[in-house]
């Protein structure tokens, strides 16, 4: 926790992400807070190990040398596998402009979108495409244009998330402080350029193929295995090969992410976060008047 709180891009990370379903658990710190953690007692985290853990996982996933048999006989031990426990609280969207003040020198800009998407396999590789051209690998957009060619910030990159009833893309940076109402004016500037004219053909095909290459360099790595069987499954349900998902990832089109881009990039629904001193806060309080 006190780490956190010495690395300007976690705490910053952490700001964000308290301020997209605010009362949500999802909006909590991952590694809770001092006081939280000094508060707790032995019989409270006793009872949520009995609550959460001691009816056994939800979900186990294997990958390697393993013995089928074996592992399916063993799992038959545990009653709740495959259940899918829920807390009861439906998140809700918190679309606005926000400015916090950082303890750092650096300023960093959050910009999010909520994603709504059926919970499939297709709808999962679609926004890796979208992503991998917009913030995910250094020949991206924001990339390019932010860091390469502007030179407007340090680093500059963007992820979705898709959680149990949570979903999301994000771009971030981080830039030296005065120059930070200039880097969130160009960020905006490229997602608009993005909704606006759209993906090209050759973007497109950059995208799958080098997912279709990560992922089949990856899958020689059991963990990355595991992980993308229970990433899979608890988004959808169920697994689709590596090869089916190199198929699927060619079937998608420019005019499936242009519509799906200029659905979910609309401007009403923008969470934005700029973290920065108290000279920034204000100078964004003031153009965002």
């Amino acid at each position: 926790i006190l780490s956190i709180g010495d690395d300007p891009e976690e705490t910053g990370m952490e700001t964000a992400l308290s301020l997209l379903y605010p009362g949500h658990p999802f909006s909590l710190p991952i590694a809770g807070t001092r006081d939280g953690v000094a508060g707790l007692d032995a019989e409270t985290v006793r009872d949520r190990y009995r609550r959460a853990f001691s009816a056994g996982p939800d979900l186990v996933t294997a990958a390697g040398l393993v013995d089928a048999a074996s592992l399916a006989l063993l799992l038959e031990s545990f009653p709740a596998l495959g259940a899918r426990r829920t807390d009861g609280i439906a998140p809700v969207w918190n679309a606005g402009r926000f400015a916090r003040r950082s303890p750092f020198g650096q300023a960093q800009v959050f910009l999010s979108f909520p994603l709504v998407e059926p919970r499939v396999s297709e709808s999962w590789m679609k926004w890796a495409m979208i992503n991998a051209v917009t913030g995910d690998t250094v020949s991206s957009r924001l990339f390019q244009s932010l860091r390469e060619s502007k030179g407007l910030c340090y680093s500059v990159y963007s992820f979705f998330s898709f959680g149990r009833d949570t979903a999301f893309w994000t771009a971030s940076l981080s830039t030296p402080a005065e120059r930070a109402t200039v880097a969130y004016r160009a960020l905006l500037d490229e997602i608009d350029k993005l909704a606006d004219k759209g993906i090209s053909e050759g973007e497109v095909a950059d995208a799958a193929s080098h997912l279709s290459g990560e992922m089949r360099l990856s899958s020689d790595d059991t963990e990355y295995r595991m992980k993308r069987l229970a990433r899979q499954v608890m988004f959808s349900g169920s697994a689709v090969t590596t090869a089916d998902s190199s198929g699927i990832l060619a079937s998608m089109g420019r005019r499936l992410l242009d519509e799906s881009v200029r659905r979910a990039f609309a401007p009403g629904t923008m969470n934005v976060l700029v973290y920065g001193d108290g000279r920034t806060c204000k100078e964004c309080q003031r153009i965002w008047k």
